[in-house]
């Protein structure tokens, strides 16, 4: 019996990055509704199991990156895949102070001193030189 020589012949084979999310995953997950881990409206995030969560100082999701890798051979399939989620402190911020409202006392006034719970007039002035 006569045995034939076989050639095996297979595509070529090499690794290839699958994914690597660019933009980032964010305005994606944004975009579905995942808004409030991303602290909007601003001061809504909540990672209080993280980290405590105080108005001047809270965790919010900054952004989301995802890569994958692909590998295939004659020996089979290698895949691996990571996922980033950068995370930023922020603060809800007061608006600043209206300024101070400047009095000037410099003319002659009157002046009570009233007792706010009752209404009682507890004391009537008159400053006739405020010098």
């Amino acid at each position: 019996m006569h045995q034939a020589a076989a050639m095996r012949r297979h595509p070529a084979f090499a690794q290839i990055q699958t994914c690597a999310t660019k933009p980032a995953l964010g305005a994606a997950l944004r975009g579905l509704g995942m808004t409030t881990a991303f602290d909007q409206p601003h001061g809504s995030a909540d990672f209080g199991r993280m980290a405590p969560h105080r108005s001047d100082d809270y965790l919010y999701i900054s952004e989301v990156i995802h890569k994958t890798w692909l590998s295939l051979d004659e020996n089979g399939t290698e895949a691996d895949a990571a996922t980033a989620v950068m995370m930023r402190p922020g603060a809800i911020l007061r608006p600043n102070p209206p300024p101070p409202i400047e009095v000037r006392v410099d003319h002659p006034f009157l002046f009570a001193i009233q007792h706010v719970p009752s209404g009682t007039c507890l004391f009537l002035g008159r400053l006739v030189d405020p010098r």
